[in-house]
């Protein structure tokens, strides 16, 4: 599956989901208010958006990658949730704020969720009884095909040792 992702912020966080998705093959559009950020990806790899209702406009996904501040996130989300297509789902990468924190600052909390990526770059995945079962569905149909996705391609990407038999 693919499809286009939008990521709010360039940060270590946006670098690593960014990477994730363009490395499965999803369009990626990108927003962060500093210029120089998301220059680690190759220029066709992605778009870099004006604007936050540019970014999000056509997005099946949207990952918040924002600093840990709830008033900046609150915002933020209002403005995503406003420009985004009605069922996007929207993924909030923190680390600091619980998912009801997180649906109380939405505008539609039923299509939040929060999620991160772990150290072995699968995806962790926190909702509520807010959560729409849909958007939960979803959230862990195509975060988990990412993560199969790039654990399946930095496995092929492994030099292979020959046996010690067939050296």
């Amino acid at each position: 599956m693919s499809g286009s992702v939008a990521i709010i912020g360039f940060g270590g966080r946006g670098k690593r989901w960014a990477s994730s998705f363009h490395s499965a093959g999803w369009a990626l559009r990108g927003f962060d208010p500093d210029t120089t950020a998301g220059l680690h990806l190759p220029a066709q790899a992605w778009r870099r958006e004006e604007t936050i209702s540019q970014t999000v406009a056509a997005a099946h996904v949207v990952a918040m990658c924002l600093p840990e501040r709830l008033e900046l996130m609150q915002k933020v989300m209002q403005r995503v949730q406003a420009e985004a297509p009605q069922d996007a789902i929207l993924a909030v990468d923190s680390a600091v704020f619980s998912i009801d924190d997180i649906q109380n600052c939405a505008l539609r909390p039923a299509n939040v969720v929060r999620a991160q990526i772990a150290d072995d770059d699968g995806f962790t995945i926190d909702v509520s009884p807010k959560t729409a079962t849909k958007i939960r569905a979803a959230s862990e149909r195509i975060l988990s095909q990412i993560a199969a996705h790039n654990s399946l391609a930095a496995s092929l990407s492994q030099p292979q040792r020959p046996d010690a038999e067939s050296a």
